[in-house]
């Protein structure tokens, strides 16, 4: 079962979903200064569009939203 950690962007504060495990930001092409550069700045994740943006790629449909609280 795959699990999802709803979060806010640190960086714009907009709703996004953490895959934790196996997550989407492995897929975001990122060198080891861009990292180290991200990781000076923040303390926790970014959403798709910032960490795209500051990458230097397109986000391409990377966006995901956490789903609406059904309780």
């Amino acid at each position: 079962m795959k699990r999802h950690i709803p979060k806010a962007c640190e960086r714009c504060k907009q709703a996004f979903l953490c895959g934790y495990a196996g997550c989407w930001c492995s897929r975001v092409p990122i060198t080891n200064r861009q990292y180290a550069d991200i990781v000076e700045q923040y303390d926790d994740c970014l959403c798709p569009s910032c960490l795209a943006e500051l990458a230097g790629q397109p986000c391409d449909g990377l966006v995901l939203n956490p789903p609406s609280d059904t309780r």
